[in-house]
């Protein structure tokens, strides 16, 4: 599990550095489904006895990863065309 957490913060340091920084705390805010999956990691490094659902950690980091692109595609070309889609 180690190595799994490394490689996820050295993913996440490319993805974006500001989130790296600031850790979980900051996943969490950006995607609350995440945490159940953020959570059970920090359980089983403390403890490698404990149960860890790879399934679920990665449906929930392939989530977020696409959470992430789309906020850097906004950042990178400004906002949406149709910002609210309802008066379409």
């Amino acid at each position: 599990m180690v190595t799994l957490y490394h490689d996820f913060y050295s993913w996440l340091e490319v993805a974006d550095i500001n989130l790296s920084r600031v850790g979980f705390r900051s996943i969490r805010e950006v995607q609350p489904s995440f945490s159940k999956a953020l959570s059970q990691l920090e359980e089983v490094l403390a403890d490698p006895q404990r149960s860890f659902d790879k399934t679920s950690f990665i449906n929930e980091l392939t989530k977020f990863r696409e959470v992430l692109l789309k906020r850097q595609q906004v950042r990178e070309h400004g906002l949406p065309e149709k910002i609210n889609p309802m008066t379409s």
